[in-house]
């Protein structure tokens, strides 16, 4: 679990929003389908507290359904499919989802990640 710290770009309102963060490719990845991730299209620099520690960041959004996919799938091959929910991925069959599905899921769930990078 870590705190995302950043200013939205349209409001100026300050958040602070817990995510979990995940490694996919050897990257500090979140994946959020909340609104707030628009605020990242582009890139920002944010603050970023994991384990206490609060750092800058760059954050990059990547709303590309297949890049969600390939990320699901790395995070999936890793935890198995009944470890997925401890990851709050629900998978509705009893094997591997294909790319083709899990990018099917990224689009009608409008679900992105962001990629956090130490500045």
């Amino acid at each position: 679990m870590i705190l995302l710290h950043f200013t939205g770009r349209k409001t100026g309102t300050h958040y602070e929003v817990p995510v979990m963060k995940q490694n996919v490719d050897g990257r500090t990845a979140v994946f959020t389908e909340a609104r707030w991730r628009v605020n990242f299209r582009g890139g920002a620099d944010i603050e970023v507290t994991d384990n206490g520690v609060r750092t800058r960041m760059r954050a990059e959004l990547d709303d590309d359904p297949d890049s969600m996919a390939e990320g699901t799938a790395e995070l999936l091959n890793r935890v198995g499919v009944k470890g997925a929910r401890k990851l709050g991925i629900v998978i509705n069959v009893d094997r591997m989802p294909t790319h083709e599905e899990l990018a099917d899921a990224a689009r009608r769930r409008n679900q992105a990640v962001i990629y956090l990078t130490p500045l």
